[in-house]
């Protein structure tokens, strides 16, 4: 819902996050990957190929554009109080230290939910099936570097 505000940025997000928190209802996931099968109630999997989001939230700080894997983050359903320490924890790079998120990297996986019914493609809902797979295409994307300002701009339209 956050197309239909009227104005953009970090506090649009965060009331987003916050109202919607209330309404999101719990999914289960199966996902098989690395020779194993993980299977979790979750409010949502995040797949990352890169350490930084939008407003410099890193929710997976070890992603590298450049390891040829996607980092996996599987967030539950989580008390308010820790759904607020988590998203700060997120925020300063501290994603990796808690003990609530369940991380692992990938080159493929498949992950399998009869309750699934849209993806967000970096920011833009699509129709979900019920199973998906996910695959690291190395060396797939040039990406131009911005000489002056010494930092890889095109990347965080990946991300």
């Amino acid at each position: 819902h956050y197309r239909m505000l009227p104005y953009r940025g970090l506090l649009s997000y965060l009331y987003c996050a916050v109202t919607d928190y209330f309404r999101y209802i719990p999914i289960s996931v199966k996902i098989q990957t690395n020779g194993k099968t993980i299977q979790q109630s979750c409010l949502f999997v995040l797949f990352a190929n890169c350490n930084q989001f939008g407003y410099n939230f890193r929710v997976a700080p070890h992603a590298s554009l450049h390891d040829g894997l996607m980092d996996v983050v599987i967030v539950p359903k989580m008390s308010l109080p820790a759904a607020i320490y988590t998203l700060l924890c997120i925020w300063v790079g501290r994603a990796h230290t808690l003990k609530s998120l369940t991380m692992f990297k990938s080159a493929s996986l498949q992950i399998e939910s009869t309750a699934a019914k849209v993806l967000n493609i970096d920011g833009d809902p699509y129709p979900a099936d019920n199973i998906l797979k996910v695959k690291v295409i190395p060396n797939a994307i040039n990406i131009v570097m911005d000489s002056k300002k010494n930092r890889i701009s095109a990347a965080y339209d990946y991300c």
